[in-house]
């Protein structure tokens, strides 16, 4: 997690991501979490058909030395897990930590111009109103990117985290944060503990969004970052409850292979 990103924190935890206002989880019945983590859907790695050559970064995370960040500290804890014969990449928060409202991990794979960019992330837990997705679009000095978050609250009478997406862009010598998508209501997100298939393709000065093989937005920026690099984050809770949200990330696919 870059030391550089603590400098917006603060400023990202007043604004929130994706929502409209903070709310309290402290009176609320937490959503029960499966013993054993559960199987990822059916879910084939992304092939091109134009004969592109790159082969591509392609992590089930069953190798725990295929290099994602494991970290241990006072605020979040990172491993690789094994659940059923299957890895499993676990970002996990500690304590609400008031400078970090994000917490990033970056793919071991190197930069990019134009990519197709995916993976599946589910919560354990009760999700509130805590954020999962993928960073991409970011600069290799980490200074500026991009996060296309969902929120999966089981909760439909939660109305501004049930079935939500957006995408944020920050710049941290600037402190500038920009919603490129504002939050949206999609039906393609599966809301509670199931995984949710997250994809972007980034081409030229568009990128385009979808969940679950539905596609939902395309978006022009002329100020995307290029070479740039992709990952994974979520935001921890504004409350701790007993049964607590963390993220699991399975089947993490970037290629420069892009299929029109």
């Amino acid at each position: 997690m870059s030391k550089a990103l603590s400098k917006l924190w603060p400023i990202l935890m007043l604004l929130g991501f994706l929502s409209i206002g903070i709310i309290s989880l402290a009176n609320r019945p937490a959503t029960p979490a499966s013993a054993v983590d559960l199987l990822p859907g059916a879910y084939l790695p992304y092939t091109s058909k134009t004969g592109c050559v790159d082969p591509g970064f392609f992590d089930t995370f069953d190798d725990p030395a295929s290099g994602w960040p494991i970290v241990d500290d006072n605020w979040v804890k990172t491993q690789y897990l094994t659940a059923n014969g299957n890895g499993l990449y676990r970002i996990a928060p500690k304590e609400i930590d008031t400078n970090a409202p994000y917490y990033v991990f970056f793919a071991p794979t190197n930069s990019r111009t134009d990519y197709v960019v995916e993976t599946d992330i589910r919560w354990t837990g009760d999700p509130g109103v805590s954020v999962g997705g993928i960073v991409f679009s970011t600069k290799p000095d980490q200074s500026e990117g991009y996060l296309f978050g969902i929120y999966a609250n089981p909760d439909p009478d939660y109305a501004d985290y049930y079935q939500k997406y957006g995408v944020l862009k920050y710049n941290i010598q600037s402190s500038e944060l920009t919603f490129l998508v504002l939050p949206t209501t999609s039906t393609a997100i599966i809301p509670g503990n199931e995984f949710n298939h997250l994809k972007v393709t980034l081409e030229g000065d568009v990128f385009t969004l979808e969940i679950n093989g539905v596609e939902l937005d395309t978006v022009y920026d002329p100020n995307l970052n290029s070479p740039s690099i992709v990952g994974v984050a979520m935001t921890p809770p504004d409350v701790f409850v007993p049964n607590q949200a963390e993220l699991r990330v399975d089947n993490f696919h970037v290629t420069s292979c892009i299929d029109n």
